[in-house]
């Protein structure tokens, strides 16, 4: 059996709060709508989904240690994220530069095009055709910032410990 800790990218491995902010000046909407809310304008997604705006994130340490850490002690790593696939090479691009390579990571799981579901559902169901494809794989964490996100994939991986993050640090989800 193949122990695997899953990670979002957004708000666990990277820090997207320059791209919100840069993104919604662009879209001319409120950060605190953006944040509050996050409304449906297309002007805001369009700034914030584009591989330019990636290189605004900057790495969150804590996210990446934990990741490092899983790797050392013999886990798979997953990533399921809310990201469209259309950014794809950005975005093993901007794990690289995060000191994270591609044979860090058994896979990247990522929205398909014209998916605009809420990112819990997607993650729930991405992780759901993961599971049901590869039977051999336990999913032992799962690491988001989203609680709607923890909860919806911790339905699916049921014995899986929870780990929300929030301002560079982490606790366990109590569901």
């Amino acid at each position: 059996m193949n122990r695997v800790c899953v990670f979002d990218i957004d708000g666990v491995l990277a820090d997207p709060t320059r791209r919100i902010r840069e993104a919604a000046r662009r879209a001319r909407v409120a950060v605190h709508d953006i944040i509050a809310r996050y409304p449906r304008s297309p002007r805001f997604w369009k700034f914030f989904l584009s591989e330019e705006m990636l290189e605004l994130d900057e790495p969150r340490r804590v996210g990446i240690e934990l990741l490092r850490r899983r790797i050392m002690e013999g886990y798979g790593i997953l990533i399921v994220t809310g990201r469209p696939e259309k950014l794809r090479r950005a975005t093993l691009k901007q794990l690289l530069s995060f000191g994270i390579s591609k044979s860090d990571i058994d896979k990247i799981l990522m929205r398909k095009r014209g998916d605009f579901r809420r990112e819990h559902i997607v993650k729930r169901d991405l992780l759901k055709i993961f599971i049901d494809e590869n039977p051999g794989y336990l999913i032992s964490e799962i690491h988001d910032d989203n609680p709607d996100s923890l909860e919806a994939m911790g339905r699916i991986a049921r014995n899986a410990l929870l780990i929300l993050h929030f301002n560079n640090t982490y606790t366990i989800y109590r569901r």
